[in-house]
């Protein structure tokens, strides 16, 4: 799924506990897994620097018979 070029979903930790979620290009290098930005001021950059803890969903584009997307398990 990773190489279909799906969108994924950042979610990061704000200083106050609360989630920060952002839509994010991910893609390999390698056996890495590497994500894009255009700026360090980022929220989302700030808070993986502080606390690298992260969760990452990502979205097919197919979808099963009653419409929901597949995602990986």
């Amino acid at each position: 799924m990773v190489e279909s070029g799906a969108l994924a979903h950042l979610v990061t930790r704000n200083p106050d506990g609360s989630p920060q979620i952002s839509c994010v290009w991910v893609g390999l290098d390698g056996d890495e897994l590497v994500s894009g930005h255009l700026s360090r001021s980022q929220r989302k950059l700030a808070n993986v620097a502080r606390d690298p803890r992260v969760s990452l969903s990502f979205e097919a584009q197919e979808a099963n018979e009653i419409g929901m997307r597949h995602y990986p398990s």
